[in-house]
Protein backbone atom coordinates (compact mmCIF):
# COMPACT_ATOMS: atom_id res chain seq x y z
CA UNK A 1 0.00 0.00 0.00
CA UNK A 2 1.23 3.17 -0.93
CA UNK A 3 -0.02 7.05 -0.32
CA UNK A 4 -1.71 5.99 3.23
CA UNK A 5 -4.71 8.02 4.42
CA UNK A 6 -6.62 8.18 7.12
CA UNK A 7 -9.80 10.24 8.07
CA UNK A 8 -7.41 13.29 9.15
CA UNK A 9 -10.20 15.46 10.35
CA UNK A 10 -11.09 13.56 13.46
CA UNK A 11 -8.64 11.05 13.88
CA UNK A 12 -5.01 12.84 13.11
CA UNK A 13 -3.21 12.23 16.60
CA UNK A 14 -5.76 9.52 17.88
CA UNK A 15 -5.80 5.84 17.50
CA UNK A 16 -7.24 4.89 14.74
CA UNK A 17 -8.68 1.69 12.71
CA UNK A 18 -9.01 2.35 9.34
CA UNK A 19 -6.29 3.71 6.88
CA UNK A 20 -6.61 3.78 2.91
CA UNK A 21 -4.17 4.05 -0.24
CA UNK A 22 -3.74 2.45 -3.71
CA UNK A 23 -1.72 -0.48 -4.69
CA UNK A 24 -1.05 -2.93 -7.28
CA UNK A 25 -3.88 -5.85 -8.35
CA UNK A 26 -2.68 -8.75 -10.52
CA UNK A 27 1.30 -7.33 -10.19
CA UNK A 28 0.20 -4.68 -12.48
CA UNK A 29 3.37 -1.90 -13.43
CA UNK A 30 1.20 1.01 -11.95
CA UNK A 31 -1.12 1.37 -9.05
CA UNK A 32 -4.32 0.00 -9.72
CA UNK A 33 -6.43 -0.19 -6.96
CA UNK A 34 -7.79 1.67 -3.98
CA UNK A 35 -7.74 -0.27 -0.72
CA UNK A 36 -8.93 -0.30 2.38
CA UNK A 37 -7.36 -1.66 5.24
CA UNK A 38 -8.78 -2.57 9.08
CA UNK A 39 -5.81 -2.11 11.06
CA UNK A 40 -7.48 -4.35 14.07
CA UNK A 41 -9.04 -7.54 11.20
CA UNK A 42 -6.15 -6.98 8.80
CA UNK A 43 -9.41 -7.65 6.53
CA UNK A 44 -8.91 -5.42 3.08
CA UNK A 45 -11.72 -3.99 1.04
CA UNK A 46 -10.90 -3.20 -2.17
CA UNK A 47 -11.88 -1.51 -6.16
CA UNK A 48 -10.53 -1.80 -8.92
CA UNK A 49 -11.47 -1.75 -12.75
CA UNK A 50 -9.32 -2.91 -16.00
CA UNK A 51 -7.48 -0.10 -17.61
CA UNK A 52 -8.21 2.19 -14.49
CA UNK A 53 -5.21 3.98 -12.40
CA UNK A 54 -6.38 5.44 -9.60
CA UNK A 55 -4.46 8.21 -7.80
CA UNK A 56 -4.17 9.12 -4.09
CA UNK A 57 -6.95 8.45 -2.28
CA UNK A 58 -8.05 11.32 -0.16
CA UNK A 59 -11.04 10.94 2.76
CA UNK A 60 -13.72 13.42 2.69
CA UNK A 61 -15.54 12.82 6.17
CA UNK A 62 -19.24 12.98 6.63
CA UNK A 63 -20.20 16.14 8.79
CA UNK A 64 -22.58 14.25 11.21
CA UNK A 65 -20.77 10.87 10.85
CA UNK A 66 -20.68 9.63 14.34
CA UNK A 67 -17.76 6.36 13.04
CA UNK A 68 -14.49 6.67 11.61
CA UNK A 69 -15.35 5.17 8.28
CA UNK A 70 -18.48 7.58 7.41
CA UNK A 71 -17.37 9.39 4.44
CA UNK A 72 -16.58 9.32 1.17
CA UNK A 73 -13.51 8.51 -0.39
CA UNK A 74 -12.22 10.53 -4.07
CA UNK A 75 -9.58 9.76 -6.00
CA UNK A 76 -8.94 10.60 -9.44
CA UNK A 77 -8.55 7.85 -12.28
CA UNK A 78 -6.96 7.52 -15.45
CA UNK A 79 -8.76 5.39 -17.79
CA UNK A 80 -6.84 4.08 -20.48
CA UNK A 81 -9.47 2.09 -22.48
CA UNK A 82 -9.44 5.08 -25.12
CA UNK A 83 -11.18 2.91 -27.71
CA UNK A 84 -14.63 2.77 -25.61
CA UNK A 85 -14.27 6.43 -25.47
CA UNK A 86 -14.03 6.54 -21.78
CA UNK A 87 -11.57 9.90 -19.84
CA UNK A 88 -10.34 10.53 -16.91
CA UNK A 89 -13.03 10.45 -13.98
CA UNK A 90 -12.99 11.65 -10.42
CA UNK A 91 -14.18 8.18 -8.27
CA UNK A 92 -16.25 9.00 -5.29
CA UNK A 93 -16.55 5.41 -3.05
CA UNK A 94 -18.30 4.78 0.10
CA UNK A 95 -15.54 5.08 2.87
CA UNK A 96 -17.56 2.03 4.60
CA UNK A 97 -18.06 -0.51 2.04
CA UNK A 98 -15.71 0.55 -1.16
CA UNK A 99 -18.49 0.71 -2.87
CA UNK A 100 -18.42 3.52 -5.83
CA UNK A 101 -21.17 5.78 -5.28
CA UNK A 102 -20.96 8.06 -8.45
CA UNK A 103 -17.94 8.93 -11.03
CA UNK A 104 -17.41 12.38 -12.67
CA UNK A 105 -15.88 12.35 -16.24
CA UNK A 106 -13.60 15.50 -17.51
CA UNK A 107 -13.31 16.04 -20.81
CA UNK A 108 -9.78 15.18 -20.58
CA UNK A 109 -7.73 12.01 -21.73
CA UNK A 110 -5.95 12.11 -18.36
CA UNK A 111 -4.72 13.58 -15.23
CA UNK A 112 -1.44 14.24 -14.39
CA UNK A 113 -0.14 12.16 -11.54
CA UNK A 114 -0.75 13.95 -7.66
CA UNK A 115 0.89 13.77 -4.84
CA UNK A 116 -0.26 14.30 -0.85
CA UNK A 117 -3.79 15.95 -1.18
CA UNK A 118 -6.20 16.57 1.67
CA UNK A 119 -9.64 17.54 2.08
CA UNK A 120 -10.44 20.81 4.23
CA UNK A 121 -13.96 22.00 4.51
CA UNK A 122 -14.58 25.71 4.05
CA UNK A 123 -15.29 27.86 7.42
Amino acid sequence: MEFPQINYANFNGKKYKYTYGVGFHNDGPHFNTVLKVDLTTKKTLEWAEDNCYPSEPIFVPNPNGAEEDDGVILSAVNDTDFEDGRQAFLLILDARDMKELARVHFNVPRFPKDFHGYFRPTA
